[in-house]
């Protein structure tokens, strides 16, 4: 009985214009699938048009995380979970490791069983600057950052298109968006 209930309010605030049929739709069918709510999605780079994925779909702590042309299986998706102070968890669906940022002099993107520290922790920006010619697109912003540069350091391909690994970019190269648009920032 609940869930028809349920389907009546809706209606009735559709009706009354409390609810428009966009916001409807994304409340009720696609609620799940945003980059905002937690749940299973991938992400495509628009500057190598390939997808994040685990390299060799390993399972091991340490193991490089770049972009590959879409191929389906299980480490091309990520399950996104908010945590509490607003960042998310994003752990590959394959291997059940965050996605993390290797803390060892370098600023390449890794995975890691999670333990909660910062550089596993990543901000989820949706940028409408550039919806027109691209589509909506995010930027994927890693909370210890790399450069010194805390809450800033962007997730992005490689700019040589040939070569795997996904690293870290500061905001002053990927422009955050807001001034011009350098591709390998950018996530669909």
């Amino acid at each position: 009985m609940k869930p028809i209930r349920s389907r009546r309010i809706l209606k009735k605030a559709l009706l009354l214009g409390f609810l428009t049929p966009v916001s409807f739709v994304l409340l009720g069918a696609a609620g799940q699938s945003g980059a905002y709510a937690d749940g299973k999605f991938t992400w495509k780079n628009i500057y190598v048009n390939r997808h994040l994925e685990v390299y060799s779909s390993s399972k091991a702590n340490g193991a490089y995380v770049g972009t590959w042309p879409w191929n389906g299986t299980a480490t091309q998706y990520w399950y996104a979970s908010k945590q509490s102070d607003g960042y998310f968890r994003m752990d590959n669906y394959n291997s059940w490791k965050a996605l993390d940022r290797w803390d060892g002099g370098s600023c390449d993107a890794t995975q890691w069983s999670w333990w909660g520290g910062s550089q596993q922790r990543w901000k989820v920006l949706q940028n409408n600057n550039w919806t027109k010619e691209y589509g909506t697109l995010y930027e994927l912003i890693n909370k210890k950052g790399c450069r010194g540069d805390a809450y800033h350091d962007h997730l992005a391909a490689n700019q040589n298109r040939n070569i795997y690994q996904a690293y870290l970019w500061p905001d002053s190269v990927c422009g955050g968006g807001r001034q011009f648009l350098d591709t390998k920032c950018f996530w669909k």
